[in-house]
């Protein structure tokens, strides 16, 4: 597999592949040091290294025939005439090729010319030491540093390779000189006016000295550059380390749906992740440097107060409340001091709404147990009561007065049996028996049914079915439905008004169109009025269990119709305006 692996002269790509194979523990089968010595990433170094060395060289030449030309000025100055003039003619010679390396170290591109560029500077470098040492005395000059110098910047550049060149071109440029001065070798007319001769004795202990420091040299440069290289690849592994450990930190923190802050001790956000800034509705940069207070306005109290969890509670214009569980934590440096403190927070919104329902089922099954009291002990009863009153007032002995009298009984007693129906239809279990059965027909029906109300005289009421619209579910609760609303709309109108009852099969949503999966199909109940308007602050109260605005009313007429859709899946919905009436709406899945 990594035989297709294409190495591209790019940082960037080599950077990728290495934490590739770091992260699937090749480091052995494929060293991370083969990758440093990638065409792609040393051709980078070693351009900058002979970049580097090419503007110590130029500086130097140009210090070198600046020092030159002011010695020349002087009267008592240690060069001759012929020495000063070929040195400065040389170095300004030199000064040409140095400056063109530039364009040609910038141009290059493959990795053989630019060591081919080194070790013609290399040669260039010795030579240059060479005519010094010729024009200072020979061997016994005191400018041979320049041949170590020379074999260090060798080292620099090629590692062994360039220090042994380095070594081999020094010992023989020295060799050379060395044989002029002791006259085995004859030198050229210029060059001849200014070297110095000597013993051989004298010049060959000078020459085995100078080449004894430059095989030292070489060797300590040689292996100062190995350790230079070392620190260098275990740098940049410690670098990779360390950011691959910080972007691991960073990708844990930020996918954790817990949200977190860091507070300095003064108080003012240091961080916050992904998820507080969602939770919290927060632009992340935005929000650091920002006192906590201004992102967490519920805590109003000082952090430092604030001792194991709080719950904060966040409302946002119209929208449902939302609860936080909020964690206050000292965040420690690695000497266990606090430096900080560490902000948990955590929705609980469903969790706060879980254990409101369960309260509200706590209730029910209060009310359940009640409402099975008040059956055996209190609706019978009233039965015989109401019978009781019937016969009385049937009797011809009793009076006009006491016949009202005993009609009121009945009317009350009535009216109580219908608050316990009510109470019962509520608390009763959430599901009955499911069938089949005709949605039409049972709407039809109870649309009949609600013609006999009381205070329906006055109010007309249209119809719009869709028939053989059949849904599965108990047909005696979803007539509640139907009942409880045409009774709420019949109360509203005041004996005067149109009541339109509409039932046809749809899609849900009102038929929105969607790019994805198509709405479920549903059937589409619609109860319509015309009598007043429910005011806006009572609108989204008007299915709460006990909520009536009626002077005798119960309130368990619409909360009994919300608890049955729920039941079912249905969607209920209510819409009311002065200038259009009220009309409810209930989505039933087919």
């Amino acid at each position: 597999m990594f035989g297709q692996i294409r190495l591209r002269p790019d940082h960037t790509e080599s950077s990728r592949i290495r934490n590739l194979l770091r992260s699937l523990s090749l480091r052995d089968s494929f060293p991370l040091e083969s990758m440093d010595r990638d065409d792609g990433d040393s051709s980078n170094t070693f351009r900058g290294r002979l970049v580097w060395l090419s503007w110590i060289r130029l500086a130097m030449l140009v210090a070198l025939a600046g020092s030159t030309i002011g010695f020349s000025l002087g009267e008592n100055v240690a060069l001759d005439g012929d020495a000063r003039g070929f040195l400065m003619w040389f170095t300004i010679v030199c000064i040409v090729p140095g400056s063109l390396y530039f364009p040609l170290i910038l141009a290059v591109r493959s990795m053989v010319a630019l060591r081919s560029v080194a070790v013609i500077q290399i040669i260039q470098d010795s030579a240059f030491a060479a005519v010094m040492v010729t024009t200072t005395g020979g061997s016994t000059s005191g400018f041979t540093f320049f041949f170590p110098l020379m074999i260090i910047i060798a080292g620099l550049l090629l590692q062994k390779t360039g220090a042994l060149i380095g070594i081999l071109i020094s010992s023989l440029f020295l060799l050379i000189i060395s044989m002029w001065e002791i006259g085995m070798l004859v030198p050229p007319p210029m060059i001849g006016t200014m070297l110095t001769t000597g013993r051989f004795e004298d010049v060959f202990y000078a020459y085995a000295i100078n080449v004894v420091a430059f095989i030292v040299v070489g060797v300590l440069s040689n292996f100062l550059m190995a350790q230079i290289r070392k620190s260098d690849v275990e740098r940049e592994t410690y670098r990779i380390d360390l950011a691959d450990l910080r972007i691991l930190h960073e990708t844990i923190i930020s996918s954790l749906d817990t949200g977190l802050v860091t507070v300095s001790l003064e108080g003012t956000v240091v961080h916050l992740n992904r998820a507080a800034a969602q939770l919290l509705r927060l632009d992340a940069r935005a929000a650091v440097g920002q006192p906590i207070q201004s992102i967490l306005p519920e805590l109003n109290r000082p952090l430092e107060d604030i001792e194991g969890e709080v719950d904060i509670v966040r409302k946002s214009g119209d929208e449902a409340p939302s609860y936080f569980l909020v964690v206050v934590k000292p965040l420690l440096s690695s000497r266990w001091m606090m430096v900080g403190r560490l902000i948990r927070i955590e929705d609980v919104t469903g969790i706060r709404q879980m254990e409101a329902q369960r309260k509200e089922d706590e209730r029910l099954a209060t009310i359940g147990k009640l409402s099975a009291v008040v059956a055996h002990e209190i609706r019978n009863p009233l039965a015989a009561i109401s019978a009781s009153a019937q016969m009385v007032a049937m009797s011809p002995q009793v009076g006009e007065e006491d016949r009202q009298a005993l009609e009121i009984v009945v009317k009350e007693t009535d009216h109580l049996n219908e608050w316990i129906t009510d109470l019962l239809d509520y608390a009763r279990p959430k599901r009955g028996v499911l069938s089949k059965f005709d949605l039409s027909e049972m709407v039809l029906h109870q649309a009949g049914l609600a013609g006999s109300f009381e205070g329906a005289v006055g109010v007309s009421i249209i119809t719009d079915i869709e028939p053989d619209v059949i849904i599965k579910g108990d047909s005696q609760r979803f007539g509640r439905v139907v009942m409880n609303i045409m009774k709420n709309a019949v109360e509203a109108m005041n004996g005067i008004g149109t009541i339109k009852v509409g039932l046809k099969t749809g899609q849900s949503g009102s038929g929105e169109s969607s790019n994805e999966t198509p709405p479920p199909p549903v059937a589409v109940l619609t109860i319509f009025n015309d009598g007043p308007a429910i005011p806006p602050e009572e609108l989204g109260r008007i299915f709460d269990t006990f909520y009536t605005t009626k002077a005798r009313g119960t309130g368990l007429g619409l909360s009994t119709v919300a608890q049955i859709c729920a039941d079912y899946g249905a969607k209920l919905s209510v819409t009311s305006d002065e200038h259009e009436g009220t009309e409810f709406r209930v989505e039933i899945p087919l």
